[in-house]
């Protein structure tokens, strides 16, 4: 059942069709720009629709990549069956070393078929790049939000990001030797030799699997390993990073103000600061922000600001809809032909001061 609406947000709903405002303009209008007082209807719910939408969005987005992403790899496996002395394994395991880049060597086209085997190359690095950058956008999501929820602390946060991901790290270099120990025969040494340099798509050669179960084994172990090692290395170092951030937030932070740095806050030369200009400008001292984010964001409260009072009420919202949908739109459409970030087509509010 939709939810009741009142009188007005029946009227301003009218205006909007017939006005021709796309929907997602009156969705997003609807739920950031307009009261739900005036409106009549509950935030929440329209924004777990477009929540919803935008889910639907990329599940369709990562079907579509998955698709191309299979039937690049099956014709290429196809094409290499019916030009080569190999059978679908084999075709198959070729495929898969090549457009992950290991390249052990132990299998190669003959010369006859070379200049195909370049243009596999070529299309390979990009749709294959450009599908796996889609399946696996977002993909830690929930064990990240699991670790976020599970600590208060955004340096314990951090520790624990980096401990998990060595873990995985390790746990994915063990199967693989373990695997390979069983399946080849071979010695922990060579094991963990084989999956560090197909882990790393370093692919010397030196170790290679000898038979097609092996081989079969590999075409998955492949890409598993190395997107799952890849990931969590670019973990590991992010955490590090993200860990000498907070120490250098945690010096700011503890450095006694003086009268330097009051001056350096003070832009209006009043020789005094008030607390937005101090949180301005530590967010901007701490790397958290920059100053052009700042600037969009107030030249973006100044465009509902009509009355240039400083406030935004409910009266400047259901009045100026029109307008404030049409400077939207334009501020999209001049961002879009090049215009440098923060610069704004709105004029800025009276009683602001520039941080």
């Amino acid at each position: 059942m939709d939810p009741p609406r009142t009188s007005e947000s029946t009227a301003l709903l009218g205006r909007y069709h017939e006005e021709g405002l796309p929907r997602e303009s009156i969705a997003e209008g609807m739920g950031q720009y307009v009261s739900t007082e005036v409106l009549g209807i509950r935030r929440n719910n329209l924004g777990s629709r477009l929540e919803l939408e935008a889910h639907q969005q990329k599940m369709r987005r990562r079907l579509l990549a998955a698709s191309i992403f299979v039937g690049h790899m099956t014709l290429w496996a196809i094409f290499f069956r019916f030009t080569q002395d190999w059978n679908w394994i084999e075709s198959a395991y070729f495929v898969v070393v090549t457009v992950t880049t290991v390249g052990y060597g132990d299998y190669f086209p003959s010369d006859d078929w070379r200049p195909a085997h370049l243009l596999f190359i070529w299309i390979s690095l990009t749709i294959v790049t450009f599908c796996i950058g889609i399946l696996m956008e977002n993909a830690s999501e929930s064990g990240l939000k699991l670790i976020d929820s599970s600590f208060t602390s955004r340096h314990h946060r951090v520790v624990v990001r980096i401990l998990v991901s060595l873990c995985v790290l390790v746990l994915w270099m063990f199967i693989g030797a373990f695997t390979y120990r069983v399946l080849e025969g071979w010695s922990w040494l060579d094991s963990f030799y084989f999956t560090t340099v197909t882990a790393g798509t370093i692919g010397y050669g030196r170790v290679t699997p000898t038979n097609d179960l092996s081989r079969l084994v590999s075409i998955f172990y492949i890409f598993i390993a190395v997107i799952s090692v890849g990931n969590c290395i670019n973990s590991i170092l992010a955490g590090i990073m993200a860990l000498q951030e907070l120490e250098n937030r945690k010096r700011l932070y503890c450095t006694k103000l003086d009268i330097s740095r009051l001056k350096a806050m003070d832009k209006s030369g009043d020789q005094s600061i008030d607390e937005l200009e101090f949180v301005m400008f530590m967010l901007i001292k701490s790397d958290l922000v920059e100053q052009d984010d700042i600037d969009e964001i107030r030249d973006f409260f100044a465009m509902h600001d009509s009355n240039n009072d400083g406030k935004i009420d409910i009266s400047e919202l259901q009045k100026g809809s029109k307008d404030l949908f049409r400077k939207i739109q334009d501020r999209r459409d001049n961002h879009g032909s090049g215009l440098r970030r923060g610069e704004s087509t709105a004029a800025p509010p009276k009683p602001y001061r520039k941080l």
